[in-house]
């Protein structure tokens, strides 16, 4: 019904989303070109968020549904450890113990790949660089089970006044039962919230901020940041669920900020749901509405 109710709002004019009350004619423009972007791909659960944070200004599309995650809560994760680092609780140099019983074999894991499975002494920060810049399993787990839990993560996103973040489940959980990724959830304005409170508040500390910024930084990207120019500092991460028997693939998101220039830091959310397309065309609709938002601040 979801799906239906979007194509017939579309046709007949109707204004089905929500945004800033701006008239700025930027914001006009970048909603006009994002729903003729979505529009050409037919109906499918995607919600966008975008927050441009000199001018104010705020768009979403189908912010009212929940999306999976999946590696985006990663980023919570992060905050949450480097909260102690940044209050001077934990240091980045520390050195946790890990029983070979927490390495799990049949999961993405850059760690495992070099050190193999075997106990081993591995630092905070070499922990949070593979969590959130090779998207590491087993480190996510690690901190999770060491440093911090879903509770511990979801309370001090709570406290930051953001309501539609939550986590219940660790990576291998999710690996025996892909249906517990939809407990990991977001809207797409709660996470470009998030984004903002850590970067542009103090949450963190600038240590760790930058810190936290440098390992958002991927050497390549096929999603948001694709057709991006080399001068533009973009900082995300993004998450994949797997593809069911149906060939319908539960997620593929990235979120994260499009630094421009001074005056144009461009926050973004784009989550996909339940999607009946390729991991690429849902890519290459991330790239299209990244380029779109940087035509439309670069001007």
């Amino acid at each position: 019904m979801k799906k239906i109710l979007f194509v017939i709002l579309f046709v007949l004019g109707v204004n089905s989303f929500s945004f800033s009350q701006s008239v700025d004619p930027k914001l006009n423009a970048l909603r006009k070109n994002v729903i003729l972007t979505l529009s050409k791909h037919g109906p499918m659960d995607i919600g966008v968020g975008i927050i441009h944070v000199q001018r104010k200004d705020t768009m979403h599309f189908n912010n009212n549904y929940q999306y999976p995650m999946q590696s985006v809560y990663k980023f919570p994760i992060a905050i949450a450890v480097l909260d102690k680092v940044s209050k001077g609780e934990l240091a980045m140099d520390k050195k946790i113990k890990i029983k070979k019983s927490l390495i799990l074999e049949n999961t993405h894991s850059p760690l495992r790949d070099k050190y193999g499975v075997k106990d081993l002494e591995l630092s905070v920060g070499e922990l949070l660089e593979n969590m959130v810049n090779f998207s590491d399993n087993n480190a996510c787990d690690i901190l999770l089970k060491k440093l911090v839990s879903p509770k511990k993560v979801n309370r001090f996103v709570k406290k930051m006044d953001i309501d539609n973040i939550k986590i219940l489940s660790t990576e291998a959980q999710m690996h025996a039962n892909p249906d517990l990724a939809y407990d990991n959830y977001s809207t797409p304005l709660a996470m470009c919230d998030l984004l903002y409170k850590v970067f542009y508040t103090d949450v963190l500390n600038d240590i760790t901020r930058d810190y936290l910024k440098g390992i958002m930084i991927t050497k390549a990207n096929t999603r948001l940041g694709k057709y991006l120019p080399k001068y533009v500092i973009f900082y995300h991460k993004t998450g994949t669920g797997p593809m069911n028997p149906k060939r319908v693939i539960q997620a593929v998101n990235d979120v994260g900020i499009m630094e421009i220039d001074k005056d144009n830091h461009i926050i973004i959310s784009v989550f996909m749901r339940d999607i009946d397309i390729t991991y690429e065309q849902a890519e290459e609709i991330m790239a299209k509405i990244g380029e779109i938002v940087y035509k439309t601040y670069s001007n």
